[in-house]
């Protein structure tokens, strides 16, 4: 931690500032609570009013990494319903107030700024020397001047009981320059709402993650802020974001009730937030679900409409996590009980709303991050269509759409929970496990990055690759075709978008190939009709295994034994093979051999049963399971076998990580290799099918 003395004539402290991670880089972040997009909610001025003047004083709290020399960001824009531009360009004047002194925010350099209508971003010079120390409180003192007559949409909500006031006027002169709750001009009057910046941003070593949400009425605008801050009785996230362990967590909110995934995805003027910040937070499509099914309502059409919302966040570095559909009920008892209440035509049981949840979950850990779940706290397990009933009249809703005042409660306490998982930056990892490779055989390996914020950078700071193997410093995947045996040391290093790094020490073993077969053929085919890739023939102890077609092979008999006819230097050696289940046979028994002395004598490393990869052995015809680890096989999975041997010691892996390491004296000589089949045989299109299997030294 470093200490600086910060003195400026309108503010004066000192406070402890993070330094980060060895090589991390300062970066515009959204830097407090409150920021809100201007939507209309509530229009004021127009109407045949005659106001020029709309001023605000706004409390607003810094994040937990504080506030350095802060810009703050307007739109020219508001939404109402979809995103429309102001109706002409907006002067803006702005005062920053804490500890009863009022200092003034410039634009260019002036001390009025004009946002022009439709802008998308639209910032303030930054406040030089202005610091505002972690969670510290201060209120934005924000005025727009407009035309007589015109209307101005604001956004966000204000609490007199916090000192925040909201007045129009014709006043000639400002009184932003001054200190406390904003006096009613002559010709005056109170103004429902309110108007602030967007976000606030600073530059800064990142600590903790920064939000833009997107949502609805049930996301972040359900009624007044009534506590301040940013915080009190507007839905369930920004309490949450605000009282999560380890915040309040700087947000900027582009939420409107009624909004559509539809209408995000098409208007983008949201998007110029992401610049600023690292999570996404999304709670979109039940409005969406709400209209008659067809043209931009189809399901089709709305998941299509969150993946371009998702994917302009991802394309930015950012993470995604999109909140699960609530249920949408009529009543004829006040929602008392479940039997009484009936779902909206799409959000039935087994409709749209269950589809839609459903298809959120599967995207998880490819298009999104996470979800935010809660389900759970709305519904009961066993009535997962309509609100959770206790019996009392309005418990969890009094209109079928939004919670009541408790369930508003249970449900901020529950996002609160999982709001630190989602927000907290953590520390950036680099993890991964790179298998071993052999000559001549395409080689592949791509570390995961886990934590941190993109785009990633990769690079190796120490050892050699192997011969015949390059990195791509964009993905940090490590492939090619290895030309030299050898184990190679090297250390791989990521590098985030913010200037953190993490290492990952590799050893990858190249081997001699003694052997490669891809199964390459048409259907049907007897693998003894046709050599493996190395030229080696396959022979036929019992049973039959054939090409499927696909570049793989199955067994048709059973028994079935194949064994290749690959010349082994030595007792040490791997074989190994990918394994793909076409459909899941019960109790399928299929294995690799090594060290195969004769059909009855020899160790076999596979699938047994419907539960388990095994090592087995036979002596003189009788089985010994060696070791197991458990295993539930997958329609469409692949996983890659491989059986070592060394001396006496017999290592088993599954895609390339160590299951079973044992020592067995049975057999010491080469043997032979092959594959077999025990119980339970597969077709061209069904059971276990095999590929690239490989055999090196």
């Amino acid at each position: 931690m470093t200490r600086s003395a910060l003195r400026n004539r309108n503010i004066r402290n000192a406070y402890a500032y993070g330094s980060g991670p060895a090589g991390a880089v300062a970066v515009a972040r959204i830097a407090s609570t409150r920021g809100q997009a201007m939507n209309a909610s509530s229009l004021v001025g127009g109407g045949g009013s005659n106001y020029t003047r709309f001023e605000a004083r706004i409390l607003c709290k810094a994040g937990p990494d504080g506030i350095s020399s802060p810009k703050f960001h307007f739109n020219g824009f508001f939404y109402n319903v979809g995103q429309q531009n102001q109706p002409s360009n907006l002067q803006v004047e702005l005062w920053i107030e804490r500890n009863g002194v009022s200092t003034q925010v410039t634009f260019g350099g002036n001390l009025l700024g004009t946002i022009p209508a439709g802008a998308t971003d639209y910032a303030s010079d930054a406040m030089a020397g202005i610091t505002i120390p972690p969670n510290a409180e201060y209120y934005q003192r924000v005025g727009f001047l407009v035309a007589s007559g015109q209307q101005l949409m604001p956004g966000g909500n204000r609490d007199a009981n916090i000192g925040e006031t909201f007045v129009g006027s014709t006043a000639a002169v400002s009184q932003l320059g001054g200190t406390g709750a904003l006096s009613i001009p002559a010709g005056g009057a109170i103004q429902s709402a309110a108007i602030m910046a967007a976000f606030v941003e600073t530059t800064r070593i990142k600590t903790k993650n920064t939000a833009l949400l997107l949502g609805d009425s049930l996301f972040s605008a359900a009624s007044y802020d009534n506590v301040g801050d940013g915080h009190g009785n507007i839905g369930y996230i920004k309490p949450a974001l605000y009282a999560g362990s380890g915040g309040p967590y700087p947000f900027a909110d582009y939420s409107r009730s009624s909004s559509q995934a539809y209408l995000y995805a098409t208007q983008t003027g949201w998007q110029a937030a992401l610049d600023y910040c690292d999570v996404l937070l999304c709670n979109l499509g039940t409005n969406d679900l709400t209209q008659a099914s067809g043209g931009n309502y189809t399901l089709a059409a709305i998941q299509a409409n969150l993946l371009t919302i998702w994917a302009a966040a991802k394309a930015k570095g950012k993470k995604v996590y999109q909140a699960l559909i609530w249920p949408r009920t009529t009543s004829t008892d006040s929602w008392a009980t479940a039997a009484n209440q009936t779902p909206l035509a799409r959000f039935t049981v087994g409709g749209d709303k269950e589809t839609l949840n459903t298809w959120i979950l599967a995207r998880v850990g490819t298009e999104i991050d996470g979800v935010i779940d809660l389900l759970s706290t709305v519904v009961d397990a066993g009535t997962p269509s309509v609100w959770k009933v206790t019996g009392a009249a309005n418990y969890a809703t009094a209109d079928g759409t939004h919670p009541s005042a408790t369930m508003w409660t249970l449900l901020q306490n529950a996002a609160t929970a999982i709001v630190p998982n989602i927000m907290a930056a953590g520390a950036l990892a680099l993890t991964g496990n790179p298998p071993s490779g052999a000559i001549g055989i395409p080689y592949s390996f791509t570390p995961t990055v886990v934590n941190g914020t993109g785009p990633f950078t990769f690079q190796r700071t120490a050892g050699t690759l192997p011969a015949g193997l390059s990195l791509n410093p964009s993905t940090g995947a490590v492939a090619g075709t290895p030309t030299t045996a050898n184990t190679y040391n090297f250390t791989l290093r990521v590098t985030d978008s913010l200037g953190a790094i993490a290492d990952l020490a590799c050893a990858v073993p190249i081997a001699n190939a003694l052997a490669v077969d891809t199964f390459t053929g048409s259907n049907g085919t007897n693998l003894t009709a046709r050599p493996a890739d190395t030229g080696q023939s396959w022979t036929a102890i019992s049973g039959s295994v054939l090409i499927d077609g696909a570049n793989a092979a199955y067994i048709s008999a059973n028994p079935s034994m194949y064994t290749l006819g690959v010349t082994l230097p030595s007792a040490d050696y791997s074989v190994e093979a990918e394994v793909t289940f076409q459909s899941v046979v019960t109790n399928q028994a299929q294995y690799l051999i090594g060290r195969q002395v004769d059909n009855i004598n020899n160790y076999n490393f596979g699938l047994r049963g419907s539960d388990r990869w095994a090592l087995i052995r036979y002596v003189a015809g009788s089985l010994t399971e060696l070791a197991s680890v458990p295993y539930t096989p997958v329609a469409g999975q692949t996983s890659k076998l491989r059986m070592a041997f060394s001396g006496s010691n017999i290592r088993c892996y599954v895609n390339d990580v160590e299951v079973i390491n044992l020592n067995d004296t049975s057999f010491a000589a080469s043997g032979a290799v092959g594959i077999r089949n025990l119980s339970n045989v597969s077709g061209a299109n069904t059971g276990l099918h095999f590929d690239n299997f490989k055999v090196y030294a």
